[in-house]
């Protein structure tokens, strides 16, 4: 949903974002439920060494949250596919173990793993200093950018003003890095009414309001962009010029496992 960003060209071009329909009288639909409930627990997983423990079981649990085409989400026989899900199976292989997966929503997965749910976890992370403080991250495997998605009937406004912004519904997913920046870049500059932020648990619910006007703009990775605008309805509005850096997430400490799965 894929994600981080002090990213002010994208800020400019929000704010030029011409408001089409917002009158619709519909209002957004909740926040769908997400495919497995967010760990909750009085009680953390008690520190072990995760890769022993990994190797003995021969098995490897990874976290994702599928539903940001292409890295992970359900084919039509709802099988898990995409980068993401083929990269882990492929690290599993070299490392001579199964390869489980679990699906969370997002801002469920370092919870999971933290709660023993999840030996690492994999679902387009961008690799950020705010994350580094709750988790460990492997090496980078992928550079990506943040863009708005949004109605294909929309345009951009070669004058952009802040009261344009105002008057868009911003939909972001829950624990990605855009939320993060929606509230800082946004929010907190008066540039965008908090109650005009809207927090999805599955992106592509998200992107279905869109299509249905409930939603403006949906702040997403370029990739999953590009595969929602494949299958129609939606174009992306503008791009951003920032670095995203996804690494697979691992639970802090667990060195062994980390070295293992950078060197596979």
């Amino acid at each position: 949903m894929k994600r981080h960003a002090m990213f002010s060209l994208l800020a400019i071009a929000l704010m030029g974002l011409l408001l089409v329909g917002c009158n619709t009288g519909a209002e957004p639909t909740a926040t769908p439920i997400p495919p497995t409930d967010t760990p909750v627990s009085d009680q953390p997983a008690a520190p072990e060494d995760a890769w022993a423990r990994i190797q003995a079981a021969g098995t490897l649990v990874a976290g994702v949250s599928a539903d940001y085409p292409p890295f992970e989400s359900y084919d039509e026989n709802f099988k898990l596919d995409g980068f993401d899900i083929a990269l882990m199976k492929a690290i599993g292989q070299r490392l001579g173990v199964e390869v489980e997966f679990n699906d969370f929503a997002f801002d469920g997965l370092f919870g999971a793993m933290q709660l023993g749910q999840a030996d690492v976890a994999i679902s387009a992370i961008s690799e950020t200093q705010e994350r580094r403080e709750q988790v460990d991250f492997s090496d980078v495997y992928f550079i990506s950018q943040g863009v708005a998605l949004g109605s294909d009937q929309r345009q951009l406004d070669v004058t952009p003003t802040a009261d344009n912004l105002q008057g868009l519904r911003v939909a972001v997913e829950g624990g990605t890095v855009y939320e993060s920046w929606a509230h800082s870049d946004l929010i907190d500059q008066g540039l965008l009414p908090e109650a005009n932020l809207l927090v999805y648990s599955d992106v592509e619910q998200a992107v279905k309001d869109v299509k249905r006007g409930l939603v403006d703009v949906v702040l997403m990775d370029l990739q999953p962009a590009q595969a929602f605008v494949q299958q129609g309805g939606v174009a992306i509005l503008a791009e951003d010029v920032t670095v995203q850096r996804f690494a697979i997430a691992i639970p802090k400490g667990q060195d062994l496992l980390r070295r293992a799965i950078n060197q596979a």
